[in-house]
């Protein structure tokens, strides 16, 4: 069975903003937004989406700070669609090969939407 945080958009975009980091294991790990077409971000206390940008390899990543508007809306686009994964990194040095420690929101790939 899929992880599921909520099964509305509204719940779900509450369920993100209430995550934080944890521990798994003997690693700190902190959660991933993975919109799907759209990119992966780390949303701030604050509300502020950072872009995670993965560099060929996947040895350390790099952070973008400056998420135009228009990506913004996108993720939100994404959430209120059911098209995002919602995961947990391990918090590392930025030579450490980054993985996926888990996954607490697969999407369904149909839209919480009334059509």
């Amino acid at each position: 069975m899929k992880p599921r945080l909520a099964e509305d958009a509204e719940s779900l975009w509450r369920a993100i903003q209430s995550l934080g980091e944890k521990i798994s294991g003997a690693h700190w790990v902190f959660p991933v937004i993975n919109a799907i077409g759209t990119g992966t971000f780390i949303l701030s206390k604050d509300g502020k989406l950072t872009r995670i940008i993965k560099p060929a390899g996947g040895m350390g990543i790099y952070l973008n700070q400056d998420v135009p508007l228009s990506v913004a809306d996108e993720v939100h686009d994404s959430i209120a669609k059911d098209q995002v994964q919602v995961e947990y990194w391990p918090r590392m040095g930025s030579s450490t090969k980054w993985y996926l420690d888990s996954i607490v929101h697969s999407p369904s790939g149909m839209s919480f939407k009334s059509d």
